[in-house]
């Protein structure tokens, strides 16, 4: 059986990173953008691409607010595979995002 081994530079660097994260502290994060995607902002049974900013980036329908099942609250993000784009060897992609306008370097959190 062979063990596994990290060469000494890999072990020193990976012991470094450790310890920077260690000594830098806890850092508060600002929140930017939250969403449950709840109503009156987003309505249940239509694509999110649309609502309150959100895209799709390949221009599906896929993505629609739903009622079923949320983890909490009323709504929630759902993605059924027959609504997602197929592409080459039968795989399905869709993303959706919302652009947020924030600039961390005013904030004080260079990024």
């Amino acid at each position: 059986m062979r063990r596994a081994s990290i060469p000494g530079s890999s072990a020193l660097a990976l012991f470094a990173a450790a310890v920077v994260m260690l000594l830098s502290g806890a850092v508060r994060a600002e929140i930017v953008y939250a969403t449950g995607f709840e109503s009156p902002a987003f309505t249940a049974g239509q694509p999110v691409a649309g609502q309150d900013g959100w895209t799709s980036r390949f221009g599906s329908s896929a993505g629609d607010v739903s009622t079923n099942f949320p983890a909490s609250g009323q709504q929630s993000l759902q993605f059924l595979a027959t609504q997602l784009p197929v592409f080459g060897f039968g795989f399905n992609l869709e993303t959706v995002r919302r652009f947020v306008d924030f600039d961390t370097a005013a904030a004080g959190t260079p990024g």
